[in-house]
């Protein structure tokens, strides 16, 4: 599996695949932890009603320290562009693999969306992945996994795509070699000019997710992303 060694190395992985322990997995070897995502990992359902419930609606005001330490506003993290915001639970091998086709699309979009990481851990771990997964964009640390379950996000492998004023316009609650071409597509058309042309070949062909974050397991109220507004940033 591309760059799972280099997850490994951060001595932090207890899961080797992305929907239970190793021994549900049908590899026990790390190295080779995803053999056939689709089957190990198929999108929740609750996941997949989130394009319906937020789409047209603002993302969640917050503020997150980067992997530097320093506590930065989403406004800042967009610097002006629009945004596509990657959802990480830092021991998933699942969002070790997408990772490649993260950047793939991340090329293509021609640095006129900002690509933030947001992962469920502290500076220093979310340095770590970054560098260990040549991940080209900003890490936003969420290690109480408050920001992320604002977005009602629970598992990894998600994305959100927002326009400039923060209004969400595509949700991908999974990834796929389908769901990373309609993500290019959106967010083409949020770019000035035409973005590269790229293959996604090697990802799941199904829709497929991460690791579940800790928090749906917490109980508590969902959400409801009213209030949020341009104003309110």
């Amino acid at each position: 599996m591309r760059a799972a060694i280099g997850l490994l190395a951060l001595g932090s992985l207890f899961w080797v695949g992305c929907g239970g322990p190793a021994s549900d997995h049908p590899s026990t070897d790390p190295a080779s932890a995803i053999l056939d995502p689709s089957e190990v990992s198929p999108t929740p359902e609750t996941m997949k009603t989130l394009p319906e419930q937020l789409v047209g609606t603002f993302a969640p005001n917050f503020e997150l320290p980067t992997e530097d330490g320093k506590p930065t506003r989403r406004e800042a993290m967009q610097a002006g562009k629009a945004a596509l915001i990657y959802f990480i639970q830092r021991d998933c091998p699942c969002c070790v693999d997408a990772a490649s086709f993260v950047t793939k699309l991340t090329d293509a979009l021609r640095g006129q969306v900002t690509l933030i990481g947001l992962i469920n851990g502290d500076p220093k771990q979310a340095a770590q992945w970054k560098k260990a997964n040549d991940f080209p964009g900003i890490m936003a640390c969420d290690p109480e996994e408050k920001v992320i379950r604002d977005f009602r996000v629970e598992t990894g492998v998600a994305f959100f795509l927002l326009q400039k004023d923060g209004k969400i316009v595509h949700v991908a609650p999974g990834y796929s070699v389908d769901a990373f071409g309609e993500l290019l597509t959106k967010a083409e058309s949020l770019m000035d000019q035409p973005a590269a042309r790229v293959s996604f070949e090697g990802a799941p062909k199904d829709l497929t997710s991460g690791c579940f974050f800790k928090w749906p397991s917490g109980g508590g109220e969902v959400p409801t992303h009213e209030g949020n507004s341009p104003s309110s940033q």
